[in-house]
């Protein structure tokens, strides 16, 4: 219980910009753990990774702002849209060739997050707080 008051605090003092690399670092891994259980044929651990994944996705989708992103933000949407889509076909299908493009995917996001936090200050004045993570569950 202590572990789970230590996360909360620890999640709730970063930043939009070290939010969203967790967020891309456990979509990474609950992918990885999905791949995993679908190899040991393990369903229920399959479902419950994948419907982690998806959770996070649609976390990091509701928090796109459109106005300030433009063409940016339509690709990322379409990114995370087509991703949500792939996870729901590996979930059906219990099919790893499908998890493969998305973990990619999460890669590569993160590896461009992490580049641009490099370069710029981690939380512009102008940049609203993440919303629409209150109540995700990111472990588990």
């Amino acid at each position: 219980m202590a572990d789970n008051k230590y996360l909360k605090s620890s999640i709730e003092g970063m930043n939009n910009n070290e939010l969203i690399e967790l967020l891309y670092q456990e979509t990474i891994k609950n992918i990885k753990k999905a791949e995993f259980s679908i190899e040991k044929n393990n369903i229920q651990d399959k479902v419950h990774y994948i419907n982690k994944a998806i959770e996070i996705i649609t976390a990091l989708t509701s928090v796109i702002n459109d106005e300030k992103g433009g063409e940016i933000s339509q690709r990322l949407r379409a990114l995370y849209n087509y991703s949500t889509r792939q996870l729901t076909m590996a979930n059906m299908e219990n099919n790893i060739s499908h998890l493969t493009p998305v973990s990619n995917i999460f890669r590569e996001l993160l590896s461009a997050w992490s580049e641009m936090m490099k370069g710029s200050t981690n939380n512009p004045p102008d940049t609203p707080p993440v919303v629409g993570t209150q109540g995700l569950e990111i472990y588990g």
